[in-house]
């Protein structure tokens, strides 16, 4: 009889307060450190898989907004209205024959979009997203410089390493990698 009840009182709850998903392919809205910017992306898709729609204001005044190919999974917008971020085309569990592939991009502070780099990721496990992937996008100010974490990169069909990608916001220019030993 008390587990009835315990059911009952823990939907209730639930219902009263609703729990805050933190998935990565929910809508985002992201503020440069500043607070100057504040870009909102929407997913067009479930799981994150094809394009968005992006909104980039400085003062609450709307600077460009539109479609763009990808859904940023991980980002970070700069004080300069720089964003740096990845996306992943065929979402994080891809378990099928088509080219899957984690792509960087930069979008610079009047909208425009250039793919920075590329990795193909592979389906290894069943439990397991299919490798190489992104982790949390990191910003450094003043110096206005993103840092990728990109995790799994794989050997020989088994994802081995790691590595740390820095780039500038501004621009979208490398300025660096780091590999743990």
């Amino acid at each position: 009889m008390i587990l009835p009840k315990l059911l009952v009182a823990t939907i209730f709850l639930l219902a009263l307060h609703p729990q805050q998903t933190t998935s990565s392919t929910d809508r985002k809205v992201l503020k440069s450190p500043s607070g100057e910017y504040e870009l909102t992306i929407v997913p067009e898709q479930e799981r994150g898989v094809g394009p968005g729609l992006y909104e980039m204001r400085r003062n609450g005044q709307i600077v460009w907004q539109g479609e763009r190919p990808f859904f940023l999974r991980g980002a970070v917008v700069g004080n300069v209205g720089g964003v740096i971020g990845f996306s992943l085309p065929a979402g994080l569990h891809h378990m099928t024959d088509v080219k899957d592939e984690l792509h960087i991009w930069h979008i610079d502070a009047t909208g425009a979009a250039k793919k920075l780099k590329s990795y193909e990721r592979h389906f290894w496990a069943f439990d397991a997203p299919s490798a190489p992937n992104g982790g949390d996008v990191q910003i450094y100010e003043p110096s206005g410089i993103a840092m990728v974490p990109i995790s799994g990169l794989m050997e020989s069909y088994t994802p081995q390493g790691s590595k740390f990608l820095f780039f500038k916001l501004s621009n979208g220019a490398e300025a660096g990698s780091w590999e743990p030993s």
